[in-house]
């Protein structure tokens, strides 16, 4: 797989194993027959599938990715190819307002500040958007 042979900045191979796979819900099926099928699922030689038991499958919920889109990454790495910069705690400022015909209403409110940041972007291999 192509992701495997990227390179680092001194043009050395990174050794990246990319042993995770992120598909939507429209791709689960096929993306099962990738990671868990013995055989390759697309011919009728009882070929052997190389990446069976080697790779592990999130199913992305919900609409969060587009019908095609899908993500390999290199589970093995401790850190990932974005980060999570905290630059104040996430607090949470509840109030209630009862003059509301309801009988009242209360709202709550988050506060945090993040910053994303970019990691090793080799870790990640992006396929469709």
């Amino acid at each position: 797989m192509a992701a495997s042979k990227f390179r680092n900045s001194r043009g050395e191979p990174e050794g990246l194993s990319h042993n995770l796979l992120i598909v939507p819900p429209d791709l689960e099926r096929m993306a099962a027959q990738i990671v868990q099928n013995r055989e390759v699922y697309d011919t009728g030689n009882r070929e052997m599938n190389p990446y069976a038991g080697n790779m592990q499958l999130i199913v992305s919920p919900g609409a969060w990715l587009d019908s095609t889109a899908w993500f390999l990454l290199d589970g093995s790495q401790s850190t990932k190819p974005l980060g999570l910069l905290v630059r104040k705690e996430p607090t949470l400022v509840t109030w209630d307002v009862e003059e509301d015909s309801a009988g009242g209403t209360r709202y709550l409110k988050w506060h945090a500040r993040l910053k994303i940041f970019y990691g090793n972007w080799r870790y990640a291999a992006m396929g469709n958007t």
